[in-house]
């Protein structure tokens, strides 16, 4: 992500002004990120490119109300969570595990799940990943952003407007029933 571009008080006043420029970078700085955000929360690519859509124009109406420019990123990521939720809320359906995990896939840290030290590395990541996807819906987005997007604890609770308790304590949680599941299979 291009912080310096984030952090200009130039973009920012181009934003304000609703430059189509400056929106153009804004676009093209988060719309990978945000596709699989989303999509890893909804798992349905006409869906996820919606929503993605949905998002930005979100943006471009709602700019003029982000009182700090340095929480710029959180809030575009803010927006593009609360879009998928209405979705799902709409659709009364949770996501259905995909094949496109490869980010999350690469940053699984099986050391954090090993239950069996015989377990092969590579087995026991694709187990994961089917696991996430039993996680309930608040614990499966906590969990990706901290392992699909990398933020930190402190920045998903300014995403998702919880306190920082609440995010270690779904983290804590997804861990422990992703270690209990792995348990379950290998037992």
């Amino acid at each position: 992500m291009n912080e310096e571009l984030l952090s200009d008080p130039d973009f920012h006043r181009k934003l304000q002004k609703r430059n189509t420029d400056a929106f153009h970078l804004l676009y093209e700085e988060f719309k990978i990120p945000l596709y699989h955000l989303i999509f890893s929360m909804i798992k349905d690519n006409e869906k996820t490119a919606d929503i993605l859509q949905d998002t930005f124009i979100k943006i471009i109406r709602k700019i003029d109300q982000l009182q700090d420019f340095n929480k710029l990123k959180h809030w575009i990521f803010r927006i593009a969570v609360n879009s998928t939720i209405n979705v799902l809320n709409r659709d009364k359906r949770l996501s259905l595990p995909g094949d496109d995990l490869e980010i999350l896939y690469d940053r699984i840290a099986v050391d954090d799940f090993q239950v069996l030290q015989s377990e092969d590395p590579e087995e026991l990541r694709a187990l994961i990943l089917e696991l996430v996807e039993r996680l309930p819906l608040k614990q499966r987005i906590v969990f990706n952003l901290k392992y699909v997007e990398n933020f930190k604890e402190l920045e998903i609770a300014e995403i998702l407007d919880i306190p920082v308790g609440t995010v270690k304590s779904r983290l804590n949680i997804s861990r422990n029933r992703i270690k209990e599941w792995l348990e379950r299979e290998s037992g």
